[in-house]
């Protein structure tokens, strides 16, 4: 089970969804490809100044994001996790035995 918990500017997922084998499981694909475009994107707005990290850090089967944007970049950090919380709904809506999401 992949278990997700999002809350403001944080995101931390931990789990395989075990729906198929190691390296081939599409929906830990999915998940990854969500992670992965959210640490894109607060990279690219880091790059611009629009955010400092707290923690950046991506293992398999654990990832924790924590960014604290700066005044003027409020917009775009929430307009960023708000995506990404947005597929990992979708993915829980479709595939609710492998992914769970809560928003603290």
């Amino acid at each position: 089970m992949i278990r997700a918990e999002a809350e403001g500017h944080s995101l931390r997922v931990r789990g395989h969804a075990g729906s198929g084998e190691p390296g081939r499981d599409l929906i830990c694909a999915g998940v990854s490809a969500l992670v992965l475009a959210l640490r894109e994107e607060l990279l690219h707005l880091e790059h611009k100044g629009a955010l400092h990290f707290g923690t950046l850090r991506l293992e398999p089967g654990d990832a924790e994001i924590r960014c604290e944007p700066v005044p003027g970049g409020e917009e775009a950090v929430e307009t960023a996790f708000d995506t990404v919380f947005r597929g990992l709904r979708l993915l829980e809506r479709l595939f609710g035995d492998h992914v769970e999401v809560r928003c603290l």
